[in-house]
């Protein structure tokens, strides 16, 4: 027999809470992918019957084909290669696909029932700084208020994760989340401080 030129999944459900780079060539069949980040593909993908939604990009210069499948992301979508049939594609961002794939508009939310953890799901909100993330807006309810951070403060690291943007912090805060309790390093008017944050009962809005 000759061996399939694809690492092949089949009624498999495949969560990656991080970007999935350089991926090789993979067959989905009947199966369910969630990734947290940007899926970037260098070899050809192949889906059968199966789901893929990213928060992120998808891109691929390879071939990419998607068989009654449905195929969403929340950035851009760039797939110069795609073959579609009876097949579904969602993005609020730039799509490069050829003129023949089959066009949906993005769903007022995220398709399929998924949904992706942000700051503002503990009452936060941060930009970008050359040493971290700083805060530009708390709730007077966010359990980081709570244990002691501001705004203006710029979150250098969570427990042992670095902090170089906000989507660095995002993932920060959502592993401390899961664990109920983190340490955040901060810088405060130039001074390096910390403060334990305990999430505890605290309830995700729904």
């Amino acid at each position: 027999m000759e061996k399939s030129p694809y690492n092949e999944w089949q009624s498999s459900i495949i969560v990656s809470n991080s970007a999935l780079m350089d991926v090789l060539s993979i067959k989905y069949s009947d199966s369910i992918v969630i990734v947290d980040g940007d899926f970037d593909c260098t070899g050809a993908i192949v889906m059968d019957k199966s789901t893929i939604f990213v928060n992120g990009s998808i891109k691929s210069t390879n071939r990419f084909v998607l068989g009654s499948s449905y195929l969403a992301a929340t950035g851009d979508i760039k797939l110069p290669k795609l073959s579609t049939g009876n097949s579904t594609i969602y993005s609020p961002g730039k799509i490069n696909v050829p003129e023949n794939a089959r066009l949906n508009p993005m769903p007022k939310s995220e398709p399929f029932g998924i949904r992706f953890f942000q700051l503002s799901d503990v009452g936060i909100a941060a930009k970008a700084h050359p040493k971290g993330a700083e805060i530009t807006a708390i709730s007077p309810f966010s359990p980081l208020r709570l244990f002691g951070l501001r705004v203006g403060d710029v979150v250098t690291k969570v427990d042992d994760r670095a902090i170089d943007s906000p989507d660095a912090l995002r993932r920060a805060t959502r592993t401390a989340y899961v664990r109920e309790a983190g340490v955040y390093y901060l810088l405060r008017n130039g001074q390096a401080i910390d403060r334990i944050v305990l999430f505890g009962d605290y309830q995700l809005p729904k």
